[in-house]
């Protein structure tokens, strides 16, 4: 798949999961870290998701995380 279809195919994800959980709020696009994100009863973001998208299924294409995905995740933790 070109790029704009691989963005396109995240945006439908994206879609999806704020229909599910409408708390999160996107962020500008090509944010390095994450893609969506909640925000607590304090005003400061409390929750963060970045977003992986594809066609097939996770044994046709493993997923992995940028260096700076990865990183922020480990200072995030299981938020």
């Amino acid at each position: 798949l070109d790029h704009a279809m691989r963005m396109k195919i995240e945006e439908q994800a994206i879609e999806q999961i704020i229909q599910i959980e409408p708390a999160l709020h996107r962020t500008l696009p090509g944010n390095p870290g994450f893609d969506l994100y909640e925000i607590g009863s304090d005003g400061e973001p409390t929750r963060w998701v970045e977003v992986k998208s594809m066609t097939g299924s996770l044994a046709d294409h493993p997923v992995g995380l940028s260096y700076t995905q990865f990183n922020f995740a480990r200072e995030c933790g299981t938020a």
